[in-house]
């Protein structure tokens, strides 16, 4: 793949791919190196984005320790940290409490206003909800 390619999609599977050894900056440096950040990169983006999903814990905590919803949060900010054009989230509010589906629908709206395109999957996700951003 080009820096083009690997850059440009952001997936969020509705199944966790997270690694549980790892701590969180780990995980997240790990995936945003994937994506051509720099850890140096990751690092300075990655309060901004704990605080948008209001990530509970200290950054050395390991993914195994922390709560489902908090590992969903930092699934979703690597698969957002490098701001992708195109980002894919497959069953996105799957069981999520409504506290964190609005923090999801928040981040999602801040993607959409800085130019990425979002794609639902399956599209009845987006058919049935009222959260689904609209242009």
């Amino acid at each position: 793949m080009s820096k083009i390619d690997h850059d440009f999609i952001g997936y969020l599977p509705e199944e966790r791919g997270l690694y549980p050894k790892l701590s969180i900056v780990e995980q997240i440096e790990f995936f945003g190196q994937l994506h051509g950040m720099t850890r140096t990169a990751v690092r300075d983006a990655l309060p901004e984005w704990l605080e948008r999903f209001e990530v509970k814990g200290k950054l050395t905590d390991k993914v195994k320790d922390l709560s489902k919803g908090n590992q969903q949060k930092v699934q979703l900010i690597a698969a957002l940290i490098f701001m992708p054009k195109l980002v894919i989230l497959d069953e996105p509010f799957s069981g999520l409490d409504p506290v964190n589906a609005s923090l999801l629908e928040a981040g999602v709206r801040y993607l959409q206003t800085s130019g990425s395109a979002i794609i639902f999957f399956p599209a009845t996700t987006c058919a049935m909800s009222s959260r689904c951003p609209t242009a």
